[in-house]
């Protein structure tokens, strides 16, 4: 059996809810509302289905039988061209809905998943916008590059076939995003699972990655996100969900399947500290973040 070894070779190298619930009531007409404490502009008019945006939320589901694992991806895509230096988007709303019941009412977060951009946790919006929220709400994720993405998932009773989302307080300039339709996941990217608590042995099954191919499995100790600097081999320029300089722990080979599995003895001081992802190396698609348990 394989031990977690924090080393220092350097991958840049090779390429349930919180217990929150927040309102957004507010009028139509772009009255300044308070909500818990907070000021919500509420806009006249709402992103419709052909509009742009400077956000994409994309999402994929699995049948778990009797629920459904939601795997969710939030890229920058600067769609709208309204970039600017500066800007920062908060209050992160998925399966949103206008003044009804959301959903995913009821969705469970996966918190080893966590934290994702600045965000540390689940809770929900009810009110004008309802639906699981990113906390906390005046948090700002502020991408730079085209293509920065982040993800996290969750499961839900039901499979839901479309979903909304909207991003109702930014800062910096940034344009509002309300009721932004999602796009579907053709393809479900790399994901993670964590069998075993830590500390402890622990297994990490990752599936969904590219039969016969080479995944890094990268490690660090700091939340955020880390982009492989241009020029230094495979993938370069992609966004890891793990920030600091994310360290290499192994590489693994995918079966036939695209599945490939690793297993190690988890001491005490690792747990809620090492962040894990894998990156396909073939794909240069990472998985989401995910912090040992």
């Amino acid at each position: 059996m394989s031990k977690f070894v924090l080393n220092t070779t350097l991958i840049i190298a090779m390429g349930a809810f919180g217990a929150a619930t927040l309102s957004t009531a507010a009028a139509i007409d772009h009255t300044l509302t308070e909500c818990d404490g907070l000021t919500v502009l509420s806009p006249e008019v709402w992103v419709g289905d052909e509009a742009d945006a400077a956000l994409a939320m994309d999402y994929g589901t699995t049948d778990l039988g009797g629920s459904y694992d939601y795997e969710f991806v939030l890229t920058f895509t600067n769609d709208d061209g309204s970039w600017a230096p500066g800007h920062g988007y908060g209050w992160l709303i998925f399966g949103d809905i206008m003044s009804d019941t959301s959903p995913l009412n009821g969705w469970v977060g996966d918190m080893g998943d966590l934290p994702q951009g600045p965000w540390t946790s689940y809770s929900t919006s009810g009110g004008y916008h309802n639906g699981p929220t990113m906390m906390y709400v005046l948090d700002y994720w502020m991408p730079t590059n085209v293509g920065e993405s982040l993800g996290w998932s969750g499961t839900h009773s039901t499979n839901q076939s479309e979903l909304i989302f909207s991003s109702i307080v930014t800062t910096g300039g940034a344009p509002t995003i309300n009721w932004q339709p999602m796009g579907g996941l053709s393809t479900p990217g790399p994901a993670v699972e964590q069998i075993g608590d830590c500390p402890g042995s622990v297994t990490l099954d990752f599936s969904n990655l590219t039969p016969g191919g080479k995944m890094a499995l990268v490690y660090s100790t700091t939340p955020g996100t880390f982009t492989i600097p241009a020029g230094y081999g495979t993938c370069d320029n992609t966004t890891l969900p793990v920030g600091g300089t994310p360290t290499l722990l192994t590489m693994l080979t995918a079966d036939a399947s695209g599945n490939a599995s690793f297993t190690g003895n988890t001491k005490a001081n690792m747990c809620g500290v090492i962040q894990i992802c894998g990156l396909d190396l073939d794909t240069c698609i990472p998985t989401a973040g995910h912090v040992l348990q």
